[in-house]
């Protein structure tokens, strides 16, 4: 959806969130996978881990993607729109580290909302 009828939405929802002054810094390490030599099927490339800072929440009790969350873990809602990240937002994925108020967990599942505007991620600490 992004851009709709020349209003930019997931711009809109960050800054409008934003200014209610609810959101925090949000540690992100994205990790990005090794290449694997095809002929002797070892890595050639390590994984690697690249860190972004952005703003977010977190949610003990937020009712899951598939019914409430499951005790041990927590929901990081992060915004596109107040990032470090280049001008193409990277998505979380599941295996990504993340870390908000001095707690951390591991990305499990990712959601994005249908403006585009925040990514939901279910984290297992």
């Amino acid at each position: 959806m992004g851009d709709l009828f020349g209003v930019d939405v997931p711009g809109l929802v960050a800054d409008n969130i934003f200014a209610a002054g609810n959101l925090f810094d949000v540690t992100l390490i994205h990790y990005t996978a090794g290449v694997a030599n095809p002929t002797t099927g070892k890595l050639s490339t390590q994984a690697t881990g690249t860190t972004y800072t952005v703003q977010g929440f977190r949610d003990d009790s937020f009712t899951g993607f598939d019914g409430p969350t499951r005790k041990g873990n927590m929901v990081v809602g992060i915004s596109q729109h107040t990032s470090t990240w280049s001008a193409t937002p990277i998505e979380p994925l599941a295996g990504d580290k993340v870390t908000v108020n001095g707690i951390s967990g591991t990305v499990q599942e990712v959601q994005q909302d249908p403006a585009q505007a925040t990514y939901f991620m279910d984290c297992l600490r």
